[in-house]
């Protein structure tokens, strides 16, 4: 950036004043601004000089983005370096669209943002594409967030979505991971195309490969054209949940997709061209599947090109009270349900081993017990300690189907009853009935065979139809072993 004419607009005379010193002793000249409107009036003059502006998006009556259009109406190609306190994603997504050069929330470190001009300032004459102009509504719940690490996560779906790249996407167990994956396709140029997510646990081990591929004959040659979902996903985006529980042949699958975009059906030769975008996620790092040999290493190399890591609730606990305010506005669209001093101190201070997932469940169960129109840090206790210990359907009795579907409907019986559910709305994004029934019956289910089969982990898995990282993961979630 030596001898480089850098312009930094924002209304923080603190801001503008440890830039100027930290750029000109890179030996930059540096301009400031306190408004946009003077820097608007400065770019339009005709002996403009300036190589690269860092603005502010909060300035006090036009934006940061008002100095982007400027730029552009004058076709003076200088890049643009967006800084912002309160960046969500549709900040980022606007950012990425008007080809900002770089988006840095703060606080920021001085360092970061000297490689940021340094790179912008190197590649100022090869245009950014634009993302496609679509905006995703910031209503989703799960992924509100002010703190910086989420802001981060904001930018990176903003780049990823200017791309046709493959994603890798890494969270705790109940991260947000779908949701990121959805807004990454929602805001590329693939938006109108499906988007399709798999969910290889809820698939049998030995059919995962083909409902991947699809079929062209079955196992005695006979015509038996499906298509899997590397083919329905047509041109848009296949997401794949917990990536790393395909098998080997499905894992050779989706590397050759990464490697040349060709895939060939179970039981044919010919290959068949893939056009969609693959977005994978995982709760586990994969390098450490690799070492197990439970991962392809090239595969793991693939994914890891692109790779987006959500931060655990636990590292922004500030993030709760937008999730959960969100998340009772649709319990309560006329604002009548809040949380309290006592209850937003309380959500902070927990490490919500389940992430958002059972944020949102803790936040359902207690604005559906609560009648008063607030809720307290004690029926937030309540909440989780029911989910967390959940009531059991008595089977010990009987094994017969007959008593087993009584017990179900007893039990469906009782929860629809409850007043649990008496604020919780029809929309089924909200329903939590079926997570309640698989955390009645899911633990003692899983106990009981794998004692009967004497604490064999492969058997089990291999009885159950379930991958071995799969059965893993639920026993490691229930305490078994």
């Amino acid at each position: 950036m030596k001898n480089k004419m850098i312009w930094v607009v924002d209304d923080e005379p603190a801001i503008c004043w440890s830039l100027k010193k930290a750029l000109e002793r890179e030996e930059a000249f540096v301009r400031t601004f306190s408004n946009a409107e003077d820097a608007i009036d400065a770019i339009q003059q005709p002996d403009l000089k300036c190589d690269l502006i860092v603005t502010d998006l909060r300035l006090p009556r036009r934006d940061g983005f008002s100095i982007v259009e400027a730029v552009t109406q004058t076709q003076a190609n200088i890049p643009v370096i967006m800084i912002t306190a309160f960046g969500d994603l549709s900040t980022a997504i606007e950012a990425m669209r008007t080809s900002v050069a770089e988006y840095l929330p703060k606080p920021f470190d001085l360092n970061d943002i000297k490689r940021a001009i340094n790179k912008a300032l190197a590649h100022n004459s090869v245009p950014l594409r634009p993302a496609a102009n679509f905006r995703i509504s910031i209503g989703e719940a799960l992924l509100l967030g002010h703190s910086k690490a989420m802001q981060d996560v904001y930018k990176w779906i903003a780049i990823a979505a200017r791309s046709n790249v493959p994603v890798m996407l890494v969270g705790p167990e109940g991260s947000p991971l779908e949701s990121v994956a959805a807004a990454i396709h929602k805001n590329s140029d693939q938006n109108d195309a499906p988007f399709l997510p798999l969910t290889p646990a809820s698939i049998p081990l030995n059919s995962l490969e083909r409902e991947l591929v699809g079929t062209m004959y079955d196992e005695n040659g006979a015509d038996d054209l499906r298509t899997g979902f590397l083919g329905l996903a047509g041109s848009g985006s296949l997401y794949v949940s917990e990536v790393t529980d395909l098998p080997r042949n499905a894992q050779h699958q989706l590397l050759r997709v990464l490697d040349d975009g060709t895939y060939t059906p179970f039981g044919s030769t010919l290959c068949v061209k893939c056009n969609a975008r693959i977005i994978a996620a995982s709760t586990r790092e994969l390098s450490e599947l690799v070492k197990t040999e439970e991962f392809l290493p090239e595969l793991e190399h693939r994914l890891k090109t692109f790779a987006i890591r959500i931060p655990s609730l636990r590292e922004r606990p500030e993030d709760t009270i937008p999730i959960s305010q969100a998340l009772l506005s649709r319990l309560s669209p006329d604002q009548s349900l809040q949380l309290n001093e006592n209850a937003k101190a309380w959500l902070q201070s927990q490490e919500w081993l389940g992430d958002v997932r059972e944020l949102r469940y803790v936040i359902e169960k207690a604005g559906g017990l609560q009648l008063r129109g607030f809720i307290d840090a004690t029926d937030l206790e309540m909440a989780i300690r029911t989910l967390r210990e959940p009531a059991s359907i008595p089977l010990k009795h009987s094994n017969s189907s007959e008593a087993l579907s009584r017990a179900i409907q007893a039990w469906v019986d009782e929860w629809l009853d409850s007043e649990t559910t008496s604020r919780v709305p029809a929309d089924e994004e909200f329903g939590i009935l079926y997570e309640e029934f698989l955390a009645a019956v899911e633990k003692p289910f899983l106990e009981e065979v794998f004692h009967r089969l004497h604490g064999n982990r492969v058997l089990t898995a291999s009885k159950l139809g379930l991958h071995r990282s799969t059965l893993r993961q639920k026993m490691r979630r229930y305490g078994i072993d």
